[in-house]
Formats: C-alpha cells, sequence, structure tokens
C-alpha cells in the first residue's frame, strides 16, 4: 500500500554510505513510529565516511552531515548503498520519470511501475522521522550547491527539488 511502513525502506543522508546510520526501524505498522532517537549525534563527521552508524544532527549552514564538501560522495563506483551494476539516480533520470510518468501525486508514483511509497524523511535536526504515509522524498546523486536534488511528492504535487544532505531520504538504486 502506499502508506505500507514495511516498504518505506531506509532513510539515508546524502552521500553516506550504509553504515547502520539509516535503518528504519518500525514499531509495528505505525507510520510515524520507529528507531529510537538515542541513535543520534550533532558531531559532524570530517570525512566521508564517519566511523559510526549514528544518525548526525545538524542546524548549522551549509547543513551536511559531513564538514567540507564532497560533492563526489555518490559518483564513485560503489554508488554508496547500491550494489554492484546499479547507482543512485540522477536529477534527470528522476526528472524523466516523472514527466513520462505524468505523476502529478503520490498516488500517481505508487500506482507507476515503480511502485514508488510514500516514505517522508527524517529531519536533520530532531533525527524523528515525519510525513510517512503522506509524501515521498528519493535522493538522486545530482548535487545543487551545497544542497542535494531529490524526487519529491505528496497529495497535490510531484517534481524533483532541492535540500539539505543532512536530511534522511530513501534510495532507490537504478540499474546501469
Amino acid at each position: 500500500a502506499i502508506n505500507d511502513v514495511l516498504s518505506y525502506g531506509n532513510h539515508y543522508q546524502w552521500g553516506r554510505p550504509a553504515d547502520g546510520h539509516e535503518i528504519s526501524v518500525w514499531n509495528g505498522d505505525a507510520p510515524i513510529t520507529g528507531r529510537g532517537f538515542d541513535d543520534a549525534t550533532p558531531s559532524l563527521a570530517n570525512g566521508d565516511t564517519p566511523g559510526h552508524s549514528k544518525f548526525i544532527l545538524t542546524n548549522v549552514t551549509p547543513y551536511d552531515w559531513r564538514s567540507g564538501n564532497n560533492d563526489n560522495r555518490w559518483a564513485t563506483a560503489n554508488q554508496g548503498p547500491c550494489p554492484a551494476g546499479y547507482h543512485v539516480p540522477t536529477d534527470a533520470q528522476w526528472a524523466t520519470a516523472d514527466t513520462y510518468g505524468a505523476w502529478n501525486n503520490n498516488t500517481n508514483t505508487y500506482n507507476s511501475a515503480l511502485k514508488l511509497p510514500s516514505t517522508g524523511r527524517r529531519d536533520r535536526v530532531s533525527g524523528l522521522l515525519n510525513f510517512q504515509g503522506t509524501l515521498g522524498n528519493y535522493w538522486s546523486s545530482t548535487v545543487f550547491s551545497t544542497n542535494a536534488h531529490f524526487l519529491y511528492f505528496n497529495i497535490t504535487a510531484a517534481s524533483t527539488s532541492n535540500g539539505n544532505r543532512a536530511e534522511g531520504m530513501t534510495v532507490r538504486c537504478l540499474k546501469n
């Protein structure tokens, strides 16, 4: 279902490898309760691999989980959380899917061949999971200044946008 918590997947901070920070553990089938929040830290990482599995909180510009930007974090051979032979889609690939699918809302994205549920996001300031079941946020590998692009949809719209790299959003890997 469009609001099935078991279909949401994990919530990655942009460019961060799968190191445990992304894991969303749900309490039953409630769309807004999940992973405990003792697994977050306000200490920014000094490199692309933080060395721990905590979700990194920040409310300081440029709103990234890492000190010192590295725009190539998901433009490398391993493509972050994607297995070999797959990659995080670019902004252009998400825009093409949106146009081709004629997506106007989260119902269109879910009813498409991609079956994109409304995964919500994990907030960069509080670490809380929010908007599950009502909007979807799927990262792209494309950067925009100190932000990164993502696919966004809710009950009235679907488009690509850009957001802070410290937000926790879902990743859908695309076959090369």
